[in-house]
């Protein structure tokens, strides 16, 4: 499935991506999914998560605000996911040592694409040298995320300024034309968002490549279009998604995003 298509494939097909997630940022990974033409279940009661993963065509679990529900909840979703195609959201693993023990659990059992910024990728690689809360503004190191993708078979993200995407032989990166836009307003929870584009892709049954390609590019040019039609965080957040419902029949923006791609 060719990564331009992506976007027309989501709103036709309107998957269904069950999230376990965190409460910062649950509602707008939501929005992000109704945008795209996909649809979200919410549930974190753990008697819920295993038939709402049987339910749903890919799954995104989120270590933000951990409780012992969510803990069980995603172990639950797991149990039921089958071969569906599931992202990590390892948020905060570089600040607390249960999410990291939980991340690396969860890989273990096997996912489609491992997700995270500089210090989260770093703390998985065992190079973190203690994350501050969930935010991140150190870079992570860019064969690391190779290296992830190789130990634990999956595809590998790190999200920043440069996004870098690795699977197998292949790899990419994705960034914008210009000046950087995620951190000029601090809007909580636009990371685990994007997560949430990626898990529509795979829910349509793109491959975990183009499905994160495809996610950092889309996020990336709807967030300079929106920084642009906006005055502040609030107004950020009600562009963004009128820039990805906008977005969902239309190509990838070339002009203000570049795209690097290499094939192994």
């Amino acid at each position: 499935m060719r990564v331009s298509h992506l976007a027309s494939e989501v709103a036709r097909l309107s998957p269904l991506v069950y999230h376990v997630t965190n409460w910062v940022s649950g509602p707008l990974s939501a929005r992000v999914c109704y945008a795209l033409g996909g649809r979200a279940l919410m549930t974190t009661h753990p008697e819920e998560a295993l038939e709402a993963a049987r339910m749903s065509q890919a799954l995104l679990l989120n270590l933000g605000t951990p409780t012992e529900d969510r803990v069980v909840s995603i172990r639950r979703a797991l149990d039921g996911a089958g071969d569906r195609p599931a992202l990590l959201d390892p948020v905060g693993v570089g600040s607390f040592p249960g999410r990291l023990d939980l991340a690396m659990e969860i890989l273990s059992r096997g996912v489609s694409i491992l997700k995270g910024n500089g210090a989260e990728i770093s703390a998985l690689l065992g190079e973190g040298k203690g994350q501050r809360g969930v935010d991140s503004d150190l870079p992570g190191p860019p064969l690391g995320v190779r290296r992830l993708a190789e130990d634990h078979r999956c595809c590998a993200v790190m999200t920043g300024e440069e996004d870098h995407v690795a699977l197998g032989g292949s790899w990419g990166l994705v960034r914008l034309r210009g000046r950087e836009v995620r951190g000029a307003v601090p809007v909580p929870g636009l990371g685990c968002a994007l997560g949430s584009a990626m898990a529509c892709a795979l829910g349509v049954g793109a491959d975990p490549f183009s499905a994160a390609l495809w996610g950092c590019a889309l996020f990336k040019g709807a967030l300079r279009r929106a920084l642009g039609a906006c005055c502040g965080p609030g107004s950020l957040v009600e562009a963004l998604i009128d820039q990805l419902h906008r977005a969902r029949t239309g190509e990838l923006d070339g002009e203000n995003v570049e795209v690097i791609r290499a094939d192994g």
